[in-house]
């Protein structure tokens, strides 16, 4: 059944965001995932134990690279509180561009993550962490202003960003990612600078 050679836990992964995008976790089936990876379906459970197994897989491989980056930026004494909160926003789009499917699967199931019996990794909650902790850097050193409830902003960024993920994955060409990456910049410079 197989025609490729290379990484199969990888092919089967970068199937189910696909199928996940396409179809919603709950209407996908494993078959499905096994025919766009092009393996068998017993191949898939040498890997995942579960279709659930492989939603969580999913959301390590997003938020574990996003709180590795993270950690860089946070870590870099030569940049500012607002190239921080840039790098931050720039990394966090880039993992989406080459994967507008990740981005579906992140909009559509995350809730589902996040209400359900499956929990968030880790890197999730690290990772806002860090955005916080930039923000606050920038406060202290009057960047940004004192007003803004970080906890606040922080909710309001996630579902803001959450809707233009889900547009732009849906419709690229009527919004450009390098369009809505400019404007997310510009609300919250905005928003939150100190002017």
């Amino acid at each position: 059944m197989r025609k490729k050679e290379g990484n199969k836990e990888r092919d089967i992964l970068e199937a189910a965001i696909k199928v996940f995008a396409k179809y919603g976790y709950h209407e996908s089936k494993v078959s499905q995932i096994s025919k766009e990876a092009e393996v068998s379906v017993g191949s898939i459970y040498v890997y995942y134990k579960s279709k659930e197994d492989i939603l969580n897989k999913i959301f390590s491989f997003l938020w574990d690279k996003l709180y590795e980056k993270a950690e860089k930026i946070i870590a870099d004494e030569t940049k500012s509180p607002i190239e921080k909160l840039n790098l931050f926003i720039d990394t966090f789009f880039e993992r989406f561009v080459s994967m507008p499917e990740l981005a579906i699967v992140y909009v559509n199931e995350q809730r589902h993550m996040e209400m359900g019996k499956n929990l968030l990794p880790l890197s999730y909650y690290k990772y806002l962490e860090i955005g916080e902790q930039i923000i606050s850097e920038g406060m202290k050193k009057k960047l940004y202003n004192p007003e803004v409830n970080v906890k606040v902003f922080r909710f309001f960024i996630i579902g803001g960003i959450r809707n233009l993920l889900e547009f732009w994955a849906k419709n690229q060409i009527a919004l450009p990612f390098t369009e809505l990456r400019k404007n997310v910049g510009l609300i919250i410079e905005r928003g939150i600078g100190n002017h």
